[in-house]
């Protein structure tokens, strides 16, 4: 399979799942909802970003994201590190939302559990690193996760916690794997 027409695939991919925050703007069934439309800043365990989180439904939003990710590499002489950016879609189903209402629990900028699907692309371009010889592999996994999500008391800031299990494929024009992946969320956010 081409290096061409793997980005094609995934490009429809995401496409695909960001085309449905234009099918529910256009929607005026909606049910109420306490979930809110959020931009935010955030600050991840090795990275940071921007991204934009829409309401579909009551309980279903649709998050899009562009940042910077990165990793540090240890020898036994020396230490390297690489930020590489990251484009990501994510379909949530914050499961938990009348249960937290109904306890007085804290709604706001989206507070609440919810399982998702996201898919994540590393590209191996524009990126930092402190070698020439740190490099990384086109990038993209699949993975289904369960997370949470709080708002640090009535401030807009927040955080994000999450574990999830999926598939990995990596390519260049020599080299194609698909991996078992656990991708992790760890997440320090301010909504805009």
């Amino acid at each position: 399979m081409s290096k061409f027409y793997k980005i094609k695939k995934i490009t429809f991919l995401v496409s695909l799942l960001l085309s449905t925050s234009f099918y529910a703007q256009e929607n005026t069934e909606i049910q109420e909802s306490t979930l809110e439309n959020i931009f935010e800043v955030n600050y991840n365990f090795l990275g940071f970003g921007f991204s934009y989180e829409h309401v579909l439904s009551k309980n279903i939003t649709v998050k899009g994201e562009l940042s910077y990710e990165g990793g540090i590499f240890f020898d036994e002489d020396s230490s390297d590190f690489i930020l590489a950016p990251s484009l990501s879609a994510e379909g949530r189903y914050y499961y938990n939302l009348a249960k937290r209402e109904n306890k007085g629990l804290n709604l706001k900028n989206n507070s609440g559990n919810f399982i998702s699907l996201k898919a994540q692309y590393f590209g191996d371009y524009a990126t930092i690193n402190s070698s020439e010889n740190i490099s990384i592999y086109n990038q993209f996994y699949l993975a289904p996760m369960w997370n949470i999500s709080r708002n640090f008391g009535k401030s807009n800031f927040g955080y994000e916690v999450g574990i999830g299990a999926g598939y990995g494929f990596k390519w260049d024009k020599d080299y194609s794997t698909i991996d078992f992946i656990l991708p992790l969320n760890l997440k320090i956010s301010y909504k805009l």
